[in-house]
């Protein structure tokens, strides 16, 4: 795959270095003050280094995305899509299913966040 754009998997896909962007995204933001009011332009910093350093010959595997939900960061997820999108393949590896309404509930029972998926090319497996 070195297509742009979005592939959706729950099991990892073969061949591919994921990267665990909670816990590359928490260790990037460590000694940051996180009630400062530059936590989301820190955060915006640290996915923008990440989205480099993790992409391998054209493509991002992500894993543990549940960190682009949390609202202190005020990510907005669809733009960090986006941007993760240009001129590579992104794959999220996810915890569950997309529902029917094409969103993306990353914690069970709690329909407060999501990803909606509305208008992004994507391929499901």
């Amino acid at each position: 795959m070195t297509r742009s754009g979005l592939t959706l998997s729950e099991k990892y896909l073969p061949g591919y270095k994921y990267v665990n962007l909670g816990a590359a995204l928490a260790d990037f933001l460590k000694d940051e003050d996180l009630t400062s009011r530059y936590l989301p332009m820190k955060a915006w910093d640290g996915l923008k280094g990440i989205m480099n350093e993790g992409t391998v010959d054209g493509v991002l595997a992500l894993e543990n995305i549940s960190i682009l939900f949390e609202p202190s960061l005020k990510i907005n997820i669809s733009s960090f899509l986006k941007e993760a999108m240009a001129g590579r393949g992104v794959i999220l590896k996810l915890e569950r299913k997309v529902s029917d309404d094409y969103r993306y509930y990353p914690f069970p029972g709690d329909k407060s966040y999501y990803l909606d998926l509305t208008g992004i090319d994507t391929t499901t497996c």
